[in-house]
């Protein structure tokens, strides 16, 4: 009887065979950001690829995809606006431990196209974000927007640098209704 099982099994069907599927080679570099609102310059993070075309001055450089960069105690930047109004200016940054010892508190003023926002006074250290509502007339027509943050006091490290602050992302969201 076991014979015959064996046997059995011995001639059943053999199970197709299929040739692998073509592969795809993905081209070399960092993963490009996952971003929520792809508005190209609207907001941008130090992580992007083109994070340095909008930058002016006043920002150091990083290696490729960091997601921190330093600024100075002036730093400079170009948006690409799509409307003149219901926008908020948006920075996401990082104080940290050792300037805070340093400098004590900071605050930093915003210029858009000339016209200023002042921060609040931040007192403790790590990861901070600052929005504000840009009034109407600040931005005549859709385009190129100036912008540049000024941080009060800046950091003076023991390297001899000046430093403002730890920055993530800047620009201009949408404000939500």
């Amino acid at each position: 009887m076991c014979g015959l099982i064996i046997l059995s099994a011995a001639c059943s069907r053999q199970v197709p065979s299929y040739p692998p599927p073509a592969q795809v080679v993905l081209p070399s570099g960092p993963e490009p950001p996952l971003v929520a609102d792809p508005s190209p310059g609207r907001l941008i993070a130090m992580s992007d690829p083109d994070a340095d075309s909008h930058i002016l001055s006043g920002v150091f450089a990083a290696d490729q995809g960091a997601e921190w960069r330093f600024t100075g105690p002036t730093a400079r930047f170009r948006f690409d606006v799509p409307q003149t109004t219901g926008l908020s200016f948006y920075m996401r940054f990082f104080n940290t431990a050792d300037a805070l010892r340093a400098r004590g508190p900071m605050s930093f003023s915003v210029l858009v196209n000339g016209n200023r926002i002042v921060s609040p006074r931040y007192t403790g250290s790590g990861d901070q974000e600052f929005r504000r509502p840009i009034p109407a007339g600040w931005i005549l027509k859709p385009g190129p927007v100036d912008v540049s943050i000024e941080i009060d006091p800046p950091w003076h490290a023991s390297d001899g640098m000046s430093y403002g602050v730890m920055l993530n992302s800047i620009g201009f969201e949408i404000a939500k209704p």
